[in-house]
């Protein structure tokens, strides 16, 4: 599935066929985040799932300017315990 857009104020909301083990259903992704390609560039993959439908929705702001569905990442920061 295809969707395009030139607007970096949205978000694109995914819906995922029901599966066995999945169970995330929905995801949402801001827009703004990824970068403008090439002419040539086929694109970001999003997911590998089954789509159900594609959609933009507009971003809801927070105050901070940041978009309300984005969540800092941990980038590994987690240490784990030795066992002993």
């Amino acid at each position: 599935m295809i969707k395009l857009t030139t607007k970096s104020d949205v978000d694109v909301v995914l819906s995922y066929k029901p599966k066995p083990r999945l169970k995330v259903l929905e995801e949402s992704f801001p827009v703004g985040e990824y970068l403008v390609k090439s002419v040539r560039a086929q694109g970001v993959r999003l997911t590998t799932k089954q789509l159900k439908s594609a959609k933009f929705v507009k971003s809801p702001k927070k105050a901070n300017g940041r978009s309300a569905t984005t969540k800092p990442s941990n980038n590994g920061s987690k240490k784990r315990e030795k066992r002993k």
